[in-house]
């Protein structure tokens, strides 16, 4: 895995949620909120709440210890209006920029494995990996 600087992996975080919203706002809130017809799919709601919970949870929980109460299967059923999308996209983004700073000098995590200790930036890899 590539290490990035806290602030290269903050502006990955930042633009991917940029990206996200913008087609949540190209759709509105009713079509932000439907399924595509195809078995398996999720809304752009529910994809953008769950990506708010992968940072959380790997960067809050897995890197640096905070405790989680994460429901991931809830996360594919949310829904909620683009206004609310972007209130939690930005507390998320925030808490990101203040973690990966944190990330830097904090011990390693009870939560993290041997192979997450040896990594120290989870939530920007496991954005750029969703990307693809």
């Amino acid at each position: 895995m590539i290490e990035l600087a806290p602030e290269t992996a903050h502006r990955y975080v930042r633009l991917a949620f940029a990206q996200l919203l913008g087609v949540a706002d190209r759709l509105g809130d009713d079509r932000a909120n439907q399924r595509p017809h195809a078995e398996g799919t999720n809304s752009v709601a529910a994809l953008i709440v769950h990506c708010c919970g992968v940072c959380e949870f790997w960067l809050g929980h897995v890197a640096l210890g905070r405790d989680s109460d994460r429901d991931r299967a809830s996360e594919f059923s949310a829904t909620a209006s683009v206004a609310e999308l972007h209130a939690l996209v930005d507390t998320t983004v925030r808490q990101v920029e203040h973690d990966l700073q944190a990330l830097e000098a904090a011990p390693p995590s009870p939560h993290a494995g041997p192979r997450e200790r040896m990594h120290r930036c989870y939530c920007a890899n496991a954005l750029t990996r969703s990307k693809r």
